[in-house]
């Protein structure tokens, strides 16, 4: 940001350490480290790792080395390197957070909570192993909303709302200190043990901070966007990409990463721990899964036999300390998980076979608001609609009904207009509102939204709001096929690697070139 310094940070997940470091490049094999970096004496080093300090460099003035170490062992994809003109701001009694100068002061606000969600945490999973907590916000070329590198978590500026609306990534990336980084899957088709396990965590934790109905709203909005990636999958004849567990056999992970393992993992999880009698009822189970399993990797069918041992000794338990208040809670423990559709949740492609009896409370208004307006014929009714309307929404609900106009058939220009007119989407300063909305745009073909489209993809390189941008606008015609190919050449090396060649496999496939 201040045109001056330049910037380095590093992307090792899921396979890419061996580019970085000699390594057995897979999260089955852990270690502990110690480095030492030397920089310009301008910049600052930082490694996912605890901070020991820095000293000037023995023969070279111009030079500061930074020391680090890790004694918790990790998997290679972990490794983390940042180098740029950053500086800091303490946010906890273990925390900073790390930016340039131009928005320390932002993110230090932005992610004032931080302590609290990690204090949350604790209370459902025990102690945090890591030492320091710190933040590290990174230029907008990042590719990915948060990545859960050890006692320094990366971050997109895209969460920089300035209402701290989209601090829940942050719940999100230090869940990962336990699950993840703690227990580890054991290879990339695992991945939901990692993903689905810390989105599960994550929503606990928004249950202890706000609320059990925040927590379903998360939830609920969650499954909106897996059904959105698995129709793409599907549209994209990539089904088999749709599994908890799918066969990477011959597959890079990149190409098959997505919002599944996350959503439908944390879902499974839902509906198990309503299954054994509702919220709280896993966390003595992740607290006893996490020490079993701790500084080592697990897989599916390690942690499903786990999970019923656990049960079955945890009501045996209490019957032989209770008698028989308890006979009942053996019996209906043990059918209930023998019912669990165990195959169909875990290796069929496409939707979970059921979906969670999520609590509607606070989505019913959203819903309503969206089948009003998908309902409108006669743009003359869309005077029924006013600012009013979303006043007191929360950014999560703005996005729940954004998310539910999606499902329904394309809005017309007119609508959109008016839509505008009443809500001013357009000039939201909230990326996650921005992408839902300009997808809603783009579908319904309102050319005068694709500036904005152009703009977003020309200033942000998050995946989650590029990539299905610049699929969808490739499907509004030649001239926004030829608006998508000019500013991805304008960009590539703007765009992350991995961001870079996804955008390059959808123009390709689209005709563009």
């Amino acid at each position: 940001m201040g045109k001056k310094h330049p910037y380095l940070y590093t992307q090792c997940q899921a396979i890419h350490a061996r580019s970085m470091l000699p390594c057995q490049d897979t999260p089955s094999v852990k270690s502990t480290f110690s480095a030492k970096v030397a920089v310009a004496c301008e910049l600052v080093a930082l490694m996912g790792a605890e901070r020991l300090g820095s000293e000037p460099h023995a023969s070279n003035p111009t030079l500061t080395v930074f020391s680090f170490r890790q004694n918790v062992p990790i998997p290679s994809y972990l490794a983390a390197l940042v180098v740029g003109a950053l500086e800091s701001k303490r946010i906890g009694p273990r925390s900073h957070v790390w930016c340039e100068k131009e928005m320390v002061e932002k993110a230090a606000w932005e992610f004032e909570e931080t302590e609290k969600m990690l204090s949350a945490a604790e209370e459902v999973v025990g102690e945090y192993l890591w030492g320091q907590y710190d933040i590290l916000v990174l230029p907008p070329s990042f590719a990915y909303g948060g990545m859960e590198n050890p006692c320094l978590t990366f971050l997109s500026p895209s969460l920089l709302a300035g209402d701290r609306s989209l601090a829940n990534v942050i719940a999100h990336e230090l869940s990962h200190s336990w699950t993840g980084n703690l227990v580890t899957n054991e290879n990339w088709e695992e991945f939901w043990m990692n993903e689905g396990f810390t989105t599960f965590l994550e929503r606990r934790i928004a249950a202890k901070v706000f609320n059990e109905k925040e927590r379903h709203l998360q939830a609920s909005v969650g499954w909106n966007q897996m059904e959105d990636a698995i129709r793409s999958f599907e549209k994209q004849g990539k089904a088999h990409y749709t599994p908890l567990v799918p066969e990477l056999k011959g597959l890079h992970p990149d190409d098959v990463f997505s919002c599944i393992p996350y959503e439908k993992g944390s879902s499974f999880l839902f509906f198990l721990e309503t299954l054994l009698g509702g919220p709280g009822t896993l966390d003595g189970f992740l607290k006893a899964y996490i020490a079993k399993f701790r500084y080592g990797t697990v897989t599916t069918e390690q942690w499903k036999q786990f999970l019923l041992e656990y049960f079955h000794k945890e009501v045996v338990k209490l019957y032989v300390l209770r008698q028989k208040r308890i006979e009942i809670s053996i019996q209906v423990s043990n059918g209930v998980l023998e019912e669990v559709e165990w195959e169909k949740w875990i290796r069929e492609p496409g939707m979970p076979p059921l979906k969670p009896m999520f609590d509607t409370t606070l989505a019913d208004a959203s819903l309503a608001l969206a089948e009003k307006w998908a309902a409108v014929q006669d743009i003359s009714s869309t005077s029924q609609f006013s600012s009013d309307d979303i006043t007191n929404m929360s950014s999560l609900a703005l996005q729940y009904f954004l998310d539910v106009l999606k499902t329904k058939p394309p809005l017309s220009v007119q609508v959109l207009e008016a839509m505008e007119k009443t809500y001013s989407f357009n000039r939201t300063e909230n990326a996650e509102i921005k992408y839902r909305w300009l997808r809603l745009c783009l579908r319904g073909r309102w050319s005068a939204s694709y500036p904005l489209v152009i703009e977003l993809l020309s200033k942000q390189g998050r995946m989650k709001y590029i990539v299905p941008l610049y699929r969808e606008l490739c499907e509004c015609g030649e001239e926004a096929k030829a608006m998508a190919t000019a500013t991805f050449t304008a960009n590539e090396h703007f765009y992350q690697m991995m961001a870079a060649k996804k955008i390059s496999d959808i123009l390709k496939s689209s005709g563009c070139f």
